[in-house]
Parts: C-alpha cells; structure tokens; sequence
C-alpha cells in the first residue's frame, strides 16, 4: 500500500492588493510546468533540470493529467544509463551515446495535486527525503513562477509532519469536531481520564484499553 508524503505547493501576493491565483492559477502552474519538462526532455537537457538524487540518479516530473479540480499522473527516477557489459567476459555489449537520452531503472512515482487546496501527495516509497524533495520541488516550480507569476512568492512546505497539528491549534480560533484515536492503559489513572473526559462534554469516543505484560 502507497504511504503519501502531502507537500503544500503556495503561489503568494508578494504584496497587498495582489490577488490570490485560485485554482485557475495553480492549474496554470502545472500546465507550465509540463510544457518546460517536456521542452528539457526534447533538448535532452532533463539531467540538467531534474534533481539530482545519487550520482547519476535523478528525480523529475513526467506525466500530468488535468481533470477539474485536480492534476494527477507520475514523476520518474531513474539512472543515466553508461554501458551494459556482461558478467561473464567483461565485454561492453551496449554504450550509450552522448546525447543523454538514454536511462535505466525507470520507476514511476504517482502523484495527485490539489487545485483548490494547493496540496500535492506523492508516493513517497521512492523518494529521498522530505526536505531533499522540497528543495526539488522548489527547482522544478521556480522557473514557472518566475515568468507566469512574477508578482507572487512559490513557497513549498511538507504538510504531513509530526508538529503539523499543533500550527492548527494555535491558529484556529475555534474547533466544531476533533476526532481522536486513543488507547489507555488498564488501571485508576485511565479510569480517572475517562471520567474526566465525560465531565468536559465530551459527547462521542472511541477507546481501547490495552494492558502491558
């Protein structure tokens, strides 16, 4: 099962009086960004555009599909291919040419993006690591921003982090419903919570005891 990392992907007004780009702004922002992909990709420029991972292993958008309210398709790591050469004799059977246009290990990485809410989830199975991805993203979408939205600032944060929920405590001004999954101990402390909770008003729950051996 795809565990997803969820990235806030945000085009702001660098100043007042500036509008928010909407939804039809941030469809704009990926339409760009196929066209400029799709442009490194015909040059054989994509090694030099898509982030680099590992030695000659990169990361980059590929496919992109734009249903109402939403973008999906994949991004794609892979490895500049070199030469292919068998085990056995040591004999080069394949070399790859100059152009760059050839790569090997090619592993396809879906992704849905959000037009409303400007969040993108990817599969993060095969990605590095969160703030290695930021920074990726943030090449990738600069560009883009810099020539269709230059009166607004790209800022790329990951949203599924531990701290995430305490920013919305401390923003929110009030809360309507809270769901929360809870499990307890067995003992008079538990007991006591329970009853707490209950005095408080707290009106639905859904709670498991577990006891320790």
């Amino acid at each position: 099962m795809a565990k997803f990392r969820i990235f806030n992907v945000q085009l702001l007004p660098n100043e007042d009086g500036i509008n928010e780009v909407g939804r039809s702004g941030y469809r704009k922002l990926f339409s760009k960004l196929k066209t400029l992909n799709s442009n490194h990709l015909r040059a054989s420029t994509h090694t030099s555009y898509h982030y680099k991972v590992a030695p000659d292993k990169f990361i980059g958008p590929y496919d992109f599909k734009f249903p109402s309210g939403y973008v999906y398709g994949y991004f794609v790591k892979y490895a500049k291919a070199s030469e292919v050469t068998e085990l056995r004799t040591g004999k080069t059977l394949y070399r790859a040419h100059r152009s760059g246009k050839e790569v090997s290990g090619i592993i396809k990485i879906p992704y849905v993006f959000d037009t409303d809410r400007h969040l993108l989830a990817i599969d993060g199975a095969a990605l590095p690591k969160s703030e290695f991805f930021v920074d990726a993203l943030i090449r990738f979408f600069l560009p883009v921003q810099e020539a269709s939205f230059p009166n607004h600032e790209l800022t790329v944060n990951l949203v599924s982090r531990a701290n995430a929920i305490e920013e919305v405590f401390q923003t929110a001004l009030s809360y309507k419903v809270v769901t929360l999954n809870l499990s307890f101990r067995n003992g008079p402390a538990s007991d006591a919570l329970l009853a707490e909770l209950k005095e408080i008003g707290l009106t639905q729950k859904k709670l498991s005891n577990s006891t320790e051996f």
